[in-house]
C-alpha cells in the first residue's frame, strides 16, 4: 500500500509540475492567447508570448481590458505564421468579477496604447476604407493612418 501512495503523490507532482504557469489573465484572454501559441508550434515554430497581451483600461471603467495582438506574439522559427502584413488584434473588456469578454477584433498593421494621465487610447494602423480612401492597386501604393478605437455604449469599441 505504501508504494501505491508514494506512485500516486508522486504522478501528483508530475502533473502539477506539466502545468504551464499561471497568466494572470482571464480565462478566455489565456485561452485565445493559448490557441495561437498551438498555432505557432503547429508551424514548429516557439512562442514567445509574454509581450502579445497588454493591459490598460481603455473604456474608463476602472479595469484592466485586454489587448491581443499577434504583432506582439513572437514566433521563433517560424515568424510569417501569422502573416508578414495585417495581423489580428483583438480586445477584451474587463468585467468586476475580474474576467474578460470579448469586445472587438479586427485585422490591423499595427497597434500601440498611448496614455496621457489617466486617458488611454488604443491607436490602430489600418488602410484603404479605413481611412476614408479605396485600397490601393498594390501594397506598395498603400497608404496608411492611424485611427483611435472608441467605446461605444452598446459595449463594444468601434
Amino acid at each position: 500500500m505504501r508504494n501505491g501512495t508514494v506512485a500516486v503523490a508522486l504522478a501528483l507532482v508530475s502533473t502539477a509540475c506539466a502545468r504551464p504557469p499561471s497568466t494572470g489573465l482571464p480565462a478566455p484572454v489565456a485561452s485565445t492567447l493559448a490557441g495561437w501559441a498551438d498555432e505557432c508550434r503547429a508551424a514548429n515554430g516557439t512562442p514567445r508570448t509574454d509581450n502579445a497581451v497588454r493591459r490598460s483600461d481603455l473604456n474608463g471603467d476602472s479595469r484592466d481590458d485586454y489587448v491581443l495582438f499577434l504583432g506582439w506574439l513572437a514566433c521563433d522559427n517560424a515568424p510569417s505564421v501569422f502573416g508578414d502584413r495585417e495581423k489580428t488584434l483583438m480586445i477584451f473588456a474587463g468585467d468586476d468579477a475580474g474576467g474578460a469578454r470579448p469586445a472587438f477584433d479586427d485585422q490591423v498593421y499595427d497597434a500601440r496604447i498611448e496614455e496621457s494621465g489617466t486617458a488611454k487610447v488604443l491607436w490602430l494602423t489600418t488602410s484603404g476604407s479605413e481611412c476614408a480612401r479605396p485600397p490601393a492597386q498594390s501594397f506598395s501604393e498603400e497608404t496608411f493612418c492611424d485611427r483611435a478605437l472608441v467605446w461605444n455604449p452598446s459595449g463594444r469599441f468601434e
